[in-house]
């Protein structure tokens, strides 16, 4: 499914208008406040006004519940305000839509982690890092799950590509620093 950006929806609108198909032209401009509402949904959240976010998110979700955005929004929330279980089934609706989306596998790993669940998290967070390797969250979350799965020698080469990349990641740096410790002493 194409996810449209604002200023895609608004385009269209203006498109459509000035040919005179205003039928198509409200369906572009309903399409760009779902798309608005996702925007000030993720300021919010971002702000740490999660409560403000989640009234928007949910009125995109009301409009449209497959709003890959809004749902991806609310799956943040939930993971903030301590909820992985509605945080998984927020990033799972997400992914039903879009099953390769990088953030969403990464977000469902992070929901199954809060539950305790560290082996089918590695995998999708394996899964996530095949679409993005520069995932931050998701390469900082396989070096905590493979610690606590007493694997790290398996999430070195990810981190190491990583600060390649990245080399002025002090985070990152600390957690290859601790991985490597592991390494050695497995």
């Amino acid at each position: 499914m194409k996810n449209h950006e604002l200023q895609d929806w608004l385009k269209a609108g203006a498109y459509y208008r000035g040919k005179g198909n205003f039928e198509k032209a409200l369906e572009a401009y309903a399409q760009a406040r779902l798309a608005l509402l996702c925007e000030m949904g993720e300021c919010l959240v971002s702000a740490g006004q999660l409560d403000e976010g989640r009234v928007l998110f949910e009125e995109a979700l009301e409009a449209n519940p497959a709003t890959l955005k809004a749902n991806a929004g609310m799956g943040i929330i939930h993971l903030l305000a301590g909820d992985p279980q509605k945080a998984e089934q927020a990033f799972g609706n997400v992914l039903h839509c879009d099953p390769d989306n990088s953030k969403a596998l990464c977000g469902l790993a992070l929901a199954l982690k809060g539950q305790g669940r560290l082996v089918p998290a590695y995998e999708l967070l394996q899964q996530a890092l095949t679409h993005d390797p520069y995932e931050k969250t998701a390469v900082q979350t396989v070096a905590e799950v493979s610690l606590a799965l007493g694997r790290p020698a398996e999430a070195l080469t990810v981190v190491q590509r990583y600060l390649k990349r990245y080399p002025d990641d002090v985070e990152l740096s600390a957690d290859l620093a601790v991985l490597e410790q592991a390494a050695r002493a497995v």
